[in-house]
């Protein structure tokens, strides 16, 4: 006797259980996309302190500058204490100066040793290691400052507070004028070009109008250097950002 075909009974899943499946093989499939903050933990927990933090060299070429900076900061203020315009003017202008020689002595100091091409072909671009290395010279350049206005103030007619506010928007002023520069185009040659602006700007402000130059960075209310600073900071951590997502050809002429 012939045997009747009979058909197989396939459970279909429905629509929701599709679905379902669907996005839990799309989360399990693709890695989930960290945010600024812990790519920077993430690449510092991986690469380590040591590739970051700069060697006994370039922190004692760093300690010298230091200490011939402030030590111009002494001597233009010993003969007379009383008079702090000039300090205010100098804070100002050079409270950038630890945070860049940090940069260009980290940067010298992988040239030299033929690392710096090495970095290329790593897991996270140069750029990427630029970034955390930014952000992390800026607080050794914050406690730096903050240390040296505070001692200075012990001789010295210095506002504490004003003196670290001023020392701050400086710095961050600076930082994301500079980060902002380096965005895109050649990196050491777009920092030469800022520093040289960043000098040329403010010199001759203190050339052409000394008086008033001095008198608005002594006497402006701490408030608007709070909103300054604070203007500054947001800039430059979203400067940051950019410079630590810009792809890896991009200015490799530096």
């Amino acid at each position: 006797m012939p045997v009747k075909n009979k058909r197989l009974s396939i459970p279909y899943p429905s629509d929701d259980e599709i679905e379902k499946q669907v996005n839990m093989i799309v989360a399990k499939g693709l890695t989930k996309k960290l945010s600024f903050f812990s790519s920077l933990y993430e690449l510092m927990r991986q690469v380590g302190w040591r590739a970051i933090f700069i060697n006994r060299v370039e922190g004692l070429i760093t300690g010298i500058l230091t200490l011939i900076v402030w030590a111009y900061f002494y001597l233009g203020n010993h003969t007379s204490s009383a008079d702090t315009s000039h300090f205010y003017v100098l804070l100002f202008v050079l409270s950038p100066l630890i945070f860049i020689s940090l940069m260009l002595c980290s940067y010298y100091y992988k040239k030299l040793a033929q690392t710096f091409e090495l970095e290329m072909t790593t897991k996270y671009t140069i750029f990427q290691l630029l970034a955390v290395k930014m952000l992390v010279f800026s607080s050794v350049a914050i406690i730096i400052n903050m240390t040296c206005v505070f001692l200075l103030s012990l001789t010295f007619n210095v506002d504490v507070l004003r003196g670290i506010l001023l020392s701050m928007t400086g710095l961050f002023s600076f930082s994301a004028g500079l980060l902002l520069f380096l965005m895109s185009g050649n990196f050491l040659r777009r920092v030469f070009v800022f520093m040289g602006v960043w000098g040329l700007v403010n010199g001759s402000s203190f050339i052409v109008c000394g008086e008033q130059y001095q008198f608005i960075l002594k006497e402006l209310p701490s408030f608007v250097y709070g909103i300054i600073l604070a203007v500054s900071f947001c800039v430059y951590m979203i400067s940051l950002k950019h410079v630590f997502n810009r792809k890896q050809e991009e200015g490799l002429s530096c």
